[in-house]
């Protein structure tokens, strides 16, 4: 009888020790595809950082180009030349090209040019800095600038 007790424990061992290999194996496997996906996420944190870290720089030179406009429109230079140069209630908006506006420009006598050579340099700051940081909102308000009195 203790032969055959010894022989059942051994069984009885040897099963537990082939239950644990697999376990192991299996374990083993399992954090090496943890490990795995914890890299790729770690990449793709710090891509995501880098790239909001970039766009929060681009708007940072995106609102100091505004400011800067907003400073030169706003200059004394600038203020008083709509009521000096507009038709006040009478004025109506229309679409105009920068060719059209680059032509009154030339057309125009020296006063108007130094009135309007203000709102000129703030919509080339504006340009300027859009190509210099790849910004589309920057043109569309150098546009708008050009093309609005």
């Amino acid at each position: 009888a203790t032969v055959s007790k010894k022989a059942a424990a051994k069984a009885s061992r040897l099963q537990d020790a082939a239950t644990a290999k697999g376990d192991l194996a299996e374990t083993k496997a399992s954090k090496a595809a943890d490990e795995k996906y914890l890299q790729e996420m770690t990449a793709t944190c710090h891509k995501k950082s880098e790239e909001f870290e970039s766009r929060q720089l681009l708007r940072k030179e995106e609102l100091q180009a505004i400011q800067k406009a907003i400073e030169i429109i706003s200059s004394p230079q600038v203020s008083g030349a709509a009521d000096k140069h507009l038709p006040g209630a009478a004025l109506v908006q229309t679409p105009v090209s920068p060719a059209t506006v680059f032509a009154q420009f030339q057309n125009a006598d020296s006063a108007t040019i130094a009135g309007a050579s203000a709102q000129v340099r703030a919509a080339t700051l504006l340009r300027q800095r859009a190509e210099r940081v790849r910004s589309g909102f920057l043109l569309s308000i150098a546009a708008r600038i050009t093309e609005d009195p």
